[in-house]
């Protein structure tokens, strides 16, 4: 789905999927500012956009919220 402010889409940057659930996360440096792209996320799943694709089976697997951020050193 595109956000419907920007019009852009938002590339999950890993999706762990366990149970038929996904938990997604971000993986960012120390000092990266996250504060818009988790908005333009959020923005995606309230119209609708809860649900990726599992590589493995091609199965849809609801998102459990927003991405975890993983700040990496």
């Amino acid at each position: 789905m595109r956000d419907p402010v920007t019009g852009e889409r938002r590339r999950i940057d890993t999706a762990v999927i366990e149970n038929g659930q996904a938990q997604t996360y971000e993986v960012t440096s120390p000092t990266a500012d996250k504060v818009g792209q988790l908005a333009k996320e959020n923005r995606i799943l309230g119209i609708g956009g809860t649900f990726v694709r599992n590589r493995s089976t091609g199965q849809l697997a609801p998102v459990n919220g927003a991405s975890v951020i993983e700040r990496n050193e």
